[in-house]
């Protein structure tokens, strides 16, 4: 039996670790993706499937706190078509695949080093991104008694997307990559509290992501995610959410140094409808972004839509 002592200590450690995390640049887009993550343990023998679309226009340029003008007039978009699968080896244990194809695009404005003209140009990179593997394993179990659910986990992402690919002969910065090249540590943490008369359940969810470095020498920041929020059951078939994501970054790392215009702290805003008829559940969303701090001058995420439909099958009731 575990300490509830041990699992607060656990959430607690992952707060000291929030403190020190600071960020990464332009066309890094939000997290809304990560669904599977959000949700504690599958019972045995159930296995869900996800697709999902989720757009990202990163149109509003920070320096520090302050909102200010790009000066380079950039505006980017970051599509992501994911697939999700997750199956209950059992009642405590189950495994989460995430993979997704995406498609990156910056504009921005160039000066000629010939006549001084400015014009605007774009650069896109597109592909299949990178694969994370997550085991859960829930340590508190809801019951009639008890309405708490605890669960941690640990996996990896790992490096199948390309981040080598290039447009007209110049390879496109890391942040256009579908890939990062390096395989990442990651550690998992959920926690929910169910009031059933109210038909709400608050809960909370923490993702850490410690990078590897890629052939290259490059290392993206380490990453902590921590999201907060609550369903509303309004009825049998319909749910409201609200939920506050912030995501921790520290500067990105090359050529022996912490590079610049990297790291950031966001706060965002996120409202959820989800539509539930029998196996099949529908979500879709937006961002409300809250709050910015950026290192340097660095373009981040304005708006957010996105949209997922997921498919459970009970291999038990067959």
């Amino acid at each position: 039996m575990f300490n509830i002592k041990v699992v607060i200590l656990f959430v607690f450690l992952f707060f000291i670790k929030a403190d020190f995390v600071l960020s990464q640049g332009c066309c890094t887009a939000a997290t809304s993706s990560l669904g599977g993550t959000e949700r504690s343990v599958l019972p045995s023998g159930n296995l869900t499937i996800l697709t999902g679309y989720d757009y990202n226009y990163l149109g509003s340029s920070y320096n520090g706190r302050n909102k200010i003008p790009d000066p380079l007039n950039r505006t980017a978009n970051v599509s992501y078509y994911s697939l999700q699968l997750e199956y209950g080896i059992t009642n405590k244990l189950s495994v989460l695949a995430i993979t997704n194809y995406t498609s990156r695009e910056r504009k921005e404005t160039v000066t000629s080093p010939i006549d001084n003209t400015r014009d605007m140009v774009s650069f896109k990179g597109q592909g299949i991104g990178d694969i994370i593997i997550l085991g859960k394993y829930e340590i508190i179990s809801a019951g009639f008694f008890n309405p708490l659910i605890v669960a941690i986990g640990g996996g990896a992402k790992l490096p199948v997307g390309s981040f080598q690919k290039d447009e007209n002969g110049s390879r496109l910065a890391i942040n256009l990559q579908p890939g990062t090249g390096a395989s990442d540590l990651l550690l998992w943490n959920y926690l929910s509290y169910s009031i059933n008369s109210l038909g709400l359940t608050f809960y909370s969810n923490i993702l850490y992501r410690y990078p590897g470095v890629n052939l290259d020498g490059y290392r993206i920041g380490d990453e902590l995610l921590f999201n907060l929020g609550v369903n509303y059951n309004y009825t049998e078939y319909l749910t409201f959410s609200l939920q506050v994501k912030s995501r921790f970054s520290k500067p990105d790392f090359a050529l022996n140094r912490e590079l610049p215009s990297t790291g950031q702290t966001n706060f965002d805003l996120f409202p959820y409808i989800n539509y539930y008829e029998r196996n099949v559940l529908i979500r879709v969303y937006t961002m409300i972004p809250l709050y910015r701090n950026v290192r340097g001058i660095q373009l981040t995420v304005s708006q957010v839509f996105g949209v997922q439909l997921q498919y459970s099958f009970n291999f038990n009731e067959l």
